[in-house]
Formats: structure tokens, C-alpha cells, sequence
């Protein structure tokens, strides 16, 4: 269901990849209690030299009815593998320019169990 995409050719994935991943990942997800939006964002590369610097990508912003921003991404982080997320506008914000393919099955996994 998912295109390969090796691991260091992530950060040349273009806006229109990372939408049509998120866009994949949503549809498996399938029904669920989170509210799922897309949006423009960043994708923050570097470090070392260039620690500020970033690229355009698509987020996956979702809330949930129940459950606070904080209370998504704890869990989300506690869980394993832990998933790493940043929260904004009372929103939790997953970056699929940082998930492997081979990863992707326990991302959703975990979004499932929120």
C-alpha cells in the first residue's frame, strides 16, 4: 500500500509525496475518533551548522472529542515504538518526511489506539 521510500531520500520528498503519504496513511487508519485535517508546515532539517533550517511538507493535524492535545501526544510518545509529535494550536502534528515506510505500520497503530 505504501511506496518504499529509502531513508535518505526523505528529505527530497517533494510536498505533493508527503501529502499523497498522509494521504495513504489516513485512508488505512480507516474510521476512527480523531478529527484529521491536512496542512502546510515545515519540516525542520539540520543541526550542527544549520540548526534552524527547514523545508516545506504537509502535516497531519488531528484532535480527538475526549482527549487534550498534551494528553494525544504523551500517549502517542509512550507508546512502542514511540511516535514523536509537536503539538500547535491545541493541535498534535505528525511529519511523515520523518517515517520510514517500514514504520508507518506502527504509526498507525498507534494513532488507533488514541
Amino acid at each position: 500500500a505504501f511506496e518504499e521510500v529509502p531513508v535518505l531520500q526523505m528529505l527530497s520528498l517533494t510536498t505533493t509525496e508527503i501529502e499523497q503519504r498522509a494521504k495513504a496513511l489516513i485512508k488505512q487508519l480507516g474510521p476512527t475518533d480523531l478529527n484529521i485535517a491536512l496542512e502546510p508546515g515545515e519540516s525542520a532539517i539540520g543541526g550542527g551548522a544549520a540548526p534552524t533550517s527547514t523545508i516545506k511538507s504537509v502535516l497531519i493535524a488531528f484532535t480527538h472529542p475526549l482527549k487534550s492535545a498534551a494528553e494525544l501526544e504523551q500517549q502517542l510518545r509512550n507508546s512502542s515504538p514511540a511516535v514523536v509529535s509537536r503539538i500547535s494550536d491545541d493541535k498534535v502534528l505528525l511529519d511523515l518526511r520523518t517515517v520510514s515506510t517500514n514504520d508507518l505500520p506502527a504509526l498507525i497503530a498507534a494513532l488507533k489506539r488514541l
